[in-house]
């Protein structure tokens, strides 16, 4: 039978359009109906509850009134209030006190699947609820992923949503089997794919302590004319080797490709980021980092290193470390490798106790208070020392307290 003979499939596919007056349209069909059949009904709740646009809304909601029973509105609106108060979660106690509407929205999940999965704008809610609960609500990363997994469910080739789920397993969820499961599904779409190649070639590096089989993966699967970007991210591994005449060459080759374009100020990050941790060349790395504020004088990275060189232990220019401490928080707060080393800095350097407990509650609370204790020095990244100066900052901290 085709589309066109079943009024009830014309009328769903009305439902479905992401065209504000074919919706409109299939709302006004629908209230003049007698009936409302399963499938039909279904679309006007999603309508209803779901859709961006205020009007539409309202109207789904009038014409389930028309056929509903009480009792029945009841229920959805109990169920899907998970959506009401989906973009106020940005607060760990709301997100905890609200939780039981997840719990009982699982069960109207299952059921409108199949109409969920074939509208963007409704998968993109799940994808929203996935990032609130990555964000404040840790110890239940399993509803986040069963989330994101609708993203693939919705759209399995989409490179987009491909990337995202990747992206979650990598550094939400610590997956690095999923992250490169979804990396190289991209891969298979688009083989030169450049973010697809940088997540596997980084994984190796993040996950797996190998950078070299991060560059190897680079060449083998780069068949294409190697882009800006591929170059960069050679550059950027390249600080992780201990070859330092080859990075100095890789350097010598960067210049070439990035003089003039949009990468320019990325190839310049990464320079004065080996300067500083690999080649031990603070001077140079200072005056990189001066340069990249010049261009964007907000870029949190720069601000931090540059803070971190003038600490005690290279430049001991503690005021103008506390000012560009300032002025990196004042532009982003949740970088947990510099929150820790703020921290660190605050206790030991100038002794500013109250700051320091004060900056450490936000860490614990807010950042990865449901990370397990083991998995907490991935995020932080630091070296040895490092993790011994924090270690005794925090332990003065709670002497204090």
């Amino acid at each position: 039978m085709s589309k066109l003979s079943n009024p009830d499939s014309n009328l769903i596919s009305l439902l479905q359009s992401s065209q504000f007056k074919s919706i409109q349209l299939g709302l006004l069909l629908s209230k003049q109906r007698n009936s409302l059949p399963q499938a039909l009904q279904n679309e006007i709740v999603l309508i209803a509850y779901l859709h961006e646009d205020t009007d539409l809304r309202q109207k789904a909601y009038d014409c389930l009134v028309q056929f509903c029973s009480n009792p029945q509105i009841e229920h959805w609106d109990t169920s899907f209030e998970l959506f009401e108060i989906a973009y106020d979660l940005y607060d760990k106690s709301t997100l905890e006190s609200h939780w039981h509407l997840f719990e009982q929205h699982e069960p109207e999940r299952i059921y409108f699947m199949k109409s969920i999965l074939n509208q963007k704008i409704y998968v993109q809610r799940y994808y929203h609820l996935a990032q609130c609960i990555c964000n404040y609500y840790r110890k239940k990363m399993d509803w986040a992923a069963k989330y994101m997994e609708m993203l693939i469910s919705h759209a399995p080739t989409n490179l987009n949503n491909l990337f995202l789920t990747a992206n979650f397993y990598y550094h939400d969820l610590l997956d690095a089997a999923k992250a490169q499961f979804y990396f190289e599904k991209m891969l298979q779409i688009d083989p030169c794919h450049e973010e697809a190649l940088t997540g596997v070639a980084l994984l190796q590096n993040d996950f797996f302590q190998n950078p070299t089989a991060g560059l190897a993966y680079l060449h083998q699967k780069a068949d294409a004319p190697i882009k800006d970007s591929i170059i960069l991210l050679q550059q950027v591994l390249s600080t992780y080797l201990p070859d330092l005449q080859r990075v100095q060459q890789a350097y010598t080759n960067l210049q070439k490709y990035t003089q003039g374009n949009s990468y320019y100020y990325e190839a310049l990050s990464a320079r004065a980021y080996t300067c500083k941790n690999q080649l031990y060349d603070p001077k140079t790395a200072k005056t990189l980092y001066e340069e990249i504020l010049e261009y964007n004088p907000n870029d949190f990275y720069a601000l931090a290193a540059l803070a971190e060189l003038h600490g005690a232990a290279v430049f001991n220019q503690p005021k103008e470390a506390t000012k560009l401490w300032k002025r990196a928080f004042s532009v982003y707060m949740d970088d947990p490798h510099y929150l820790v080393k703020y921290i660190t800095f605050l206790m030991l350097d100038v002794d500013e106790k109250e700051a320091a407990e004060s900056y450490l509650e936000y860490l614990n609370e807010f950042c990865y208070k449901d990370i397990r204790q083991e998995e907490q020095w991935r995020f932080y990244k630091l070296n040895t020392e490092d993790r011994a100066r924090f270690d005794k900052a925090c332990q003065l901290i709670l002497n204090e307290q």
